[in-house]
C-alpha cells in the first residue's frame, strides 16, 4: 500500500538532543511528493512551537523555528497539545501563529488518518 499521509509526533524537547530538528528536516523532504503531512508537538516538544523560539539554542545550534516557518508556509498541519501546554505553564497564546492547539484526544485521531508515523 502505497504512502499517501504521514503524522510525525515530537515529544523531545528543544535541547540535548536533534532528533526533533532531524524530524522537521526530514518532514520537509516528504513535501516534494505528493503526501498529506502533520506534525504533532507533544510532552516537552511543545516548546518548538512556542511564538518566541529563538533561532539558536543555547548549545548554538539551529532551532527549529525556520524549519517551522517553512512547513507553516508550505501548508503542513501543525498541531500543539493542549494539556501538555498547560502541564508547562504555558496557554495556546503561547504557540506561533498557524500553530493548532488540539486537546490529547486528537493526537490518537490524527495518527489513526495516517498511513505512517514517526515518533521522535
Amino acid at each position: 500500500m502505497p504512502v499517501k499521509s504521514v503524522c510525525a509526533v515530537v515529544c523531545r524537547p528543544p535541547v540535548g538532543s536533534r532528533d526533533s530538528w532531524e524530524i522537521m528536516r526530514f518532514s520537509m523532504g516528504l513535501l516534494a511528493g505528493d503526501l498529506d503531512y502533520r506534525l504533532v508537538f507533544a510532552g516537552d516538544g511543545v516548546y518548538h512551537v512556542l511564538e518566541d523560539l529563538p533561532p539558536k539554542t543555547p548549545e548554538g545550534r539551529d532551532s527549529v523555528q525556520r524549519l517551522l516557518e517553512d512547513s507553516l508556509d508550505f501548508d503542513v498541519e501543525v498541531y500543539a497539545v493542549e494539556e501538555d501546554l498547560a502541564a508547562r505553564g504555558l496557554q495556546p497564546r503561547d504557540v506561533a501563529a498557524r500553530v493548532e492547539v488540539i486537546p490529547a484526544r486528537r493526537v490518537a485521531e490524527l495518527i489513526r488518518q495516517a498511513d505512517a508515523t514517526y515518533f521522535v
